[in-house]
């Protein structure tokens, strides 16, 4: 039965499916389109502090947050970001056969996610293409959005680099006019 997942984990199929238009990834879905993604869906629960996923492990699935917190962190920068309600993580995941960039785990006592594998993802862009079309492209648009800020970041990183070399070198020099 459709969203018999969720009825057990407290959100109806209304709920659910109100949170999901919401966001940016699925807007522009109707609503029978939100039924057959949602019967694909698992509810994953977790405790404070439990992992999620890990930085490196096989990328098979993405989540959404229904409730909670998620905190995402990588080994060479420590904590990333604290995810919330609504926000989606792991979407590489059902992309792309890689390693996972970073590992997420519960920032809340309660955390529920939604969960969508990359094989029932797959089997729903054959049944609904025109639900697939639009979560593909909002999916493309997002992760450019993060790209483009990725790339703004680091060139300000080489800025304020440059701008330390300046300065020492300002202050090289007016040590040796004395």
């Amino acid at each position: 039965m459709p969203g018999n997942k969720l009825l057990h984990s407290g959100f109806s199929i209304a709920k659910a499916t109100g949170l999901l238009q919401k966001l940016p990834l699925f807007q522009g879905m109707f609503n029978d389109e939100f039924g057959v993604l949602l019967d694909y869906c698992n509810i994953c629960q977790f405790s404070r502090d439990k992992i999620i996923f890990k930085e490196n492990d096989v990328a098979e699935s993405m989540f959404i947050v229904l409730k909670g917190r998620v905190e995402v962190s990588c080994q060479k920068k420590g904590v990333l970001r604290i995810m919330e309600q609504g926000e989606v993580l792991g979407e590489i995941g059902i992309i792309m056969k890689i390693g996972r960039t970073a590992t997420a785990k519960s920032y809340s006592d309660e955390l529920i996610l939604l969960e969508i594998k990359k094989t029932d993802f797959d089997f729903i862009l054959g049944k609904c293409p025109r639900a697939s079309y639009i979560i593909m492209k909002n999916m493309a648009k997002f992760l450019a959005e993060r790209l483009i800020l990725a790339n703004q970041i680091e060139c300000c990183a080489h800025i304020i680099s440059a701008d330390k070399e300046i300065g020492k070198k300002i202050k090289k020099t007016k040590k040796t006019e004395i």
